[in-house]
């Protein structure tokens, strides 16, 4: 009688927990950004802006060109050199960013699709149809040095 309702509860938790992973991933809005990170004491983190990130000299023709880009299409939320805007999108210039976490191809299906808020409290990234995948190339690069430059990776 006791292995039954051991089995039963084993069960029990396991349709909860699938249910709830369900409902997470169906319902944004109940996502991590109503629940928080356990990291941070039950309240999502927010990067601190960086107003003393590095710009690059020296870019390439390539890393010039998207850096045009990633001002034309980015900065208003991202910010200047990508050190992001208080209330309206994170910098890039944090670890979480790093290609380790985000790789390039996470930058071109922020791009395509838009982003569910997971790491910061900054709401849901909505789609850039106006960038194609060329143009995401030259804003990736452009961010990769900015990055390397200001050592996150």
């Amino acid at each position: 009688m006791k292995n039954n309702y051991m089995k039963y509860l084993v069960i029990l938790v396991v349709i909860i927990g699938v249910g709830k992973l369900a409902w997470d991933f169906m319902m944004p809005q109940n996502a991590m950004t109503n629940q928080g990170d356990m990291m941070s004491g039950g309240m999502m983190n927010r990067p601190q802006i960086q107003n003393k990130v590095v710009a690059v000299a020296d870019l390439s023709a390539f890393e010039t060109a998207g850096k045009t880009l990633f001002d034309a299409n980015c900065a208003g939320c991202h910010g200047d050199n990508a050190a992001g805007v208080e209330g309206a999108g994170p910098t890039f210039m944090s670890k979480i960013y790093e290609p380790s976490h985000h790789a390039d191809i996470s930058f071109y299906r922020a791009a395509k699709m838009g982003v569910r808020a997971h790491h910061w409290q900054y709401g849901n990234m909505p789609p850039q149809p106006q960038v194609n995948e060329a143009d995401i190339e030259k804003i990736v690069a452009y961010i990769r040095r900015l990055q390397k430059e200001n050592g996150i990776f």
